[in-house]
């Protein structure tokens, strides 16, 4: 249906044909495109693939999950590389071998444990019980000290929302926290400057548009060590270009 469609979205369901006249505009030796793994299936990105192969790019994909840079936010995402042909950037085995487990106890900041901040939450509390009723699956996610997952915090998370994890309190049945900015940061391991200076909400918005910081961090430096690779290889002499191939596009 026309409703689910991701390309029907009237505000960004066409700015796959804006980023790829930009790619055509600047020509980068390098493209990377990162979105929720079901974007990989949509038209869009077959359409990005197929526009970037024939514009002399070789094109690469790989699925990447916090947990296994031992991340504590279990976020999966797909990253799209597109080298300029002759830089050789292989994906493969990315994650480390052997990765720290933490806990979500490790990244908690200290707050008192009669602190305003936790609360009942009795209105998410009963939208749940509604939610149920009507059989749509949505349910408060409730997180411990002790576990060594958190699920997605989203750019909304300071409003708390109905699916938006929540801290357990460590001895009172029935109340929670939202995690702060700074735990929010510690969950994702990105770097707490980042976030120096802003309010709550400013943070979390801004760490909830983010990325895992090692799965990224990873990634760049795979691809860094190729352009470095090509740029030492005698093949640097030779000229290459990112021009639409209009005959292979068009057979």
């Amino acid at each position: 249906k026309d409703s689910v469609m991701m390309e029907n979205h009237p505000e960004v369901g066409h700015l796959a044909a804006s980023f790829l006249m930009m790619v055509q505009r600047t020509q980068p030796a390098i493209v990377v495109v990162e979105c929720v793994q079901e974007y990989s299936s949509t038209g869009s990105a077959q359409i990005i693939r197929q526009h970037l192969r024939d514009s002399g790019y070789s094109v690469s994909e790989v699925i990447l999950n916090g947990k296994d840079f031992g991340v504590l936010e279990n976020r999966t995402r797909w990253f799209m590389v597109a080298a300029t042909n002759g830089i050789q950037i292989e994906l493969d085995r990315l994650e480390p071998t052997c990765a720290q487990v933490r806990s979500v106890g490790q990244v908690l900041e200290s707050i008192d444990n009669d602190d305003p901040a936790w609360r009942s939450f009795d209105y998410l509390k009963t939208k749940a019980i509604r939610d149920a009723e009507k059989g749509n699956g949505f349910a408060m996610q409730i997180v411990h000290p002790n576990d060594h997952s958190v699920p997605v915090l989203r750019k909304g998370y300071h409003k708390g929302g109905s699916t938006d994890p929540l801290l357990a309190h460590p001895s009172k049945e029935g109340l929670y926290r939202l995690f702060t900015a700074k735990e929010h940061a510690r969950i994702k391991q990105i770097p707490e400057h980042l976030i120096d200076g802003m309010s709550q909400t400013k943070a979390h918005e801004l760490l909830g548009q983010s990325v895992l910081f090692a799965p990224v961090k990873a990634l760049f430096n795979r691809i860094g060590k190729a352009l470095i690779e090509w740029a030492q290889a005698d093949e640097q002499q030779c000229s290459f270009t990112t021009t639409y191939n209009l005959a292979r596009a068009t057979g």
